[in-house]
């Protein structure tokens, strides 16, 4: 039931959704599923903040906060924490976000979530600038940026949002006539370590065939082509023998598992939303394919998952990282 919530909210049936969501609270309440019942009370605020019942969700925040804290479920206190900080920065109790951010973020750095602790830092700046604390507000988004630069680093598909927050963060810092302390901290390009990022993408997605036809055609001599080869051959036979070992999964969990089990639930308990989320995923396969070649292990995975909803058997490689929880789907919807 809490499932078939995430589902119909994620295709805007709210109704749909929070009918499902208080169908399934009293049975992990009965059953003292008290992380079920967290959650629950989580995604119950989650969706009355979406309907602006802003009243309802504190209160529904309140409710599964210490229950988080009850059974040790440290992220899911921080990020009740962090929306009821984005709750009172929404309301204008600035004090409140100002604290609820901090708590939240000494857990985040506590448990090592880094995406989640640049997310506080950038809430501590737009707390920072509804309070007209221009510096501040610079010192908190140079830390949330320092954050994403680096995750960007790792992971190219987190350019979109630094992209977005690098423009957010300039205009904040105009608006207020500060002189930024991190504006002209973005790292040079490093054309070798695109290049090998780009060359071990190709051998991970086409094999050494593939390497060795796009370097041929970009005038690399056979010695060159030869020793490139070797060297990913190489790493590849010392990578771990895992689903993952051919690449990094760039997703955050929770979107993946949400993405997962909403195609299993459509395929096996509400069919009739099968066309629905069809639709979803096919708007976020289109939206992924105009981000280039980063995000091609991530459309790869969403292909996979349109397969298994018309009934086929998806084709993914084994490096692709998202290649095991496709295989779980595949064993989910067939019983």
């Amino acid at each position: 039931l809490k499932a078939l919530g995430d589902l119909s909210r994620r295709v805007d049936d709210l109704d749909g959704a929070r009918a499902f969501y208080d169908r399934a609270l009293p049975i992990f309440e009965q059953i003292g599923a008290r992380l079920g019942a967290a959650n629950t009370l989580k995604a119950l605020g989650d969706l009355s903040r979406r309907v602006d019942d802003l009243d309802g969700a504190r209160a529904f925040y309140d409710r599964a906060l210490p229950i988080f804290e009850q059974i040790g479920d440290r992220l899911g206190a921080a990020n009740t924490l962090k929306a009821l900080g984005d709750l009172s920065l929404r309301v204008d109790d600035l004090d409140g976000a100002h604290k609820l951010y901090r708590d939240a973020l000494h857990v985040y750095v506590t448990i090592q979530n880094r995406a989640s602790a640049a997310n506080c830092w950038r809430g501590l700046a737009r707390v920072a600038d509804a309070q007209g604390n221009g510096q501040a507000v610079d010192e908190f988004y140079c830390k949330a940026l320092a954050i994403q630069r680096e995750l960007t680093r790792q992971h190219p598909s987190y350019k979109r949002v630094l992209d977005a927050w690098e423009r957010e963060h300039a205009t904040l810092v105009a608006k207020h006539g500060v002189e930024s302390a991190c504006l002209s901290d973005v790292p040079p390009p490093d054309p070798a370590a695109e290049f090998a990022r780009q060359i071990m993408a190709l051998y991970q997605q086409g094999g050494a065939a593939a390497v060795r036809q796009a370097l041929a055609e970009a005038g690399a001599s056979a010695e060159d082509i030869n020793g490139l080869i070797a060297q990913l051959e190489t790493a590849a036979a010392q990578a771990p023998a895992d689903s993952s070992a051919g690449a990094v999964s760039t997703l955050p969990a929770e979107t993946v598992q949400t993405l997962c089990a909403n195609t299993v639930a459509v395929r096996t308990a509400v069919p009739d939303k099968l066309d629905e989320w069809q639709a979803q995923l096919t708007s976020v396969r289109v939206d992924w394919l105009t981000q280039g070649a980063d995000w091609e292990l991530e459309v790869a995975f969403i292909e996979a998952l349109l397969a298994v909803l018309r009934g086929e058997s998806p084709v993914l490689a084994e490096s692709n990282p998202y290649a095991g929880v496709v295989a779980q789907v595949v064993k989910a919807v067939a019983g």
